[in-house]
């Protein structure tokens, strides 16, 4: 079984069976423990599953681009060391650098994910949530323990950060995190795949990551009304529909030149959030 779909297969089984084993321990903390559920919109509820499926396209994606032998680019992903600030601006950098350790995991860059896995921790402490990542997770993370399913416990590791933030009534906070996420991960993918689009495995995963689109924005929807800042970042979003909709509609049939403008437009909106 090639390395993509030993990644995918593990990834799905986290999905079906609600984060239980497939390599790896289960992290310490709440799970889905939405003590706030019944004050939110069921539409809220029903996105919530877009974090976890955002890491686990993203994962999948990379995965292939490592078979497909496409080059490792971290000028794709955020600065070392990057600081952001206020808790929106936290929240949105921890989903960001959570794509950036998924991309470096997969090519097998440690010190970039050793990097990285601080800078998350950093993150993390700042929005109180500082058990998903912990000095046991970098070592484990950057071991070379072949026995470690290290895509599963990155996973793992980053919704518990989110389960955290919702269920001590931060759920917008976890919104922040999920358009950081999102954001980064598209940009890291476009951002490769802009020279290259030979492979429909390649394409149709993503084209996964692509329409997840809808589901951030149903995500933020929600606090719009209650919530200036949320407000503005779905506004900001709406505008990249244009550069979203020629990938959206057409699975199999998009351009090598429509991920190349969507590069350039999410990388505007990325510099814009992520400053």
């Amino acid at each position: 079984m090639s390395k993509p779909k030993i990644v995918s297969f593990c990834l799905m089984a986290v999905s079906t069976a609600v984060l239980m084993s497939c390599g790896g321990e289960e992290p310490k903390g709440p799970r889905y423990n939405y003590e706030r559920a019944d004050s939110l919109d069921p539409a809220y509820l029903q996105e919530l599953s877009s974090v976890r499926t955002n890491i686990e396209i993203s994962a999948q994606l990379f995965g292939q681009l490592v078979e497909a032998e496409y080059p490792f680019d971290e000028s794709l992903m955020l600065s070392s060391g990057k600081s952001f600030s206020g808790s929106k601006g936290q929240a949105l950098g921890l989903g960001a650098v959570g794509s950036d350790l998924v991309y470096a995991t997969l090519f097998g860059q440690n010190q970039t994910a050793i990097t990285r896995s601080k800078d998350m921790m950093d993150q993390a402490n700042k929005l109180n949530v500082p058990e998903a990542f912990d000095e046991k997770f970098i070592t484990a993370l950057t071991s070379d323990d072949s026995t470690i399913n290290k895509p599963i416990m990155l996973t793992k590791a980053y919704l518990n950060a989110k389960d955290q933030l919702f269920s001590e009534d931060r759920a917008q906070l976890a919104t922040f995190m999920a358009v950081g996420g999102w954001v980064e991960g598209i940009y890291i993918g476009s951002g490769a795949l802009k020279t290259k689009l030979d492979r429909n495995d390649i394409r149709i995963t993503f084209f996964e990551m692509v329409k997840s689109y809808d589901n951030v924005m149903k995500m933020l929807t929600v606090f719009a009304d209650m919530n200036p800042e949320i407000a503005a970042l779905k506004t900001e979003m709406e505008a990249l529909a244009p550069a979203i909709g020629p990938i959206k509609s057409k699975p199999n049939r998009y351009k090598l030149e429509q991920v190349v403008a969507l590069h350039e437009a999410i990388g505007k909106f990325r510099s814009k959030i992520l400053n």
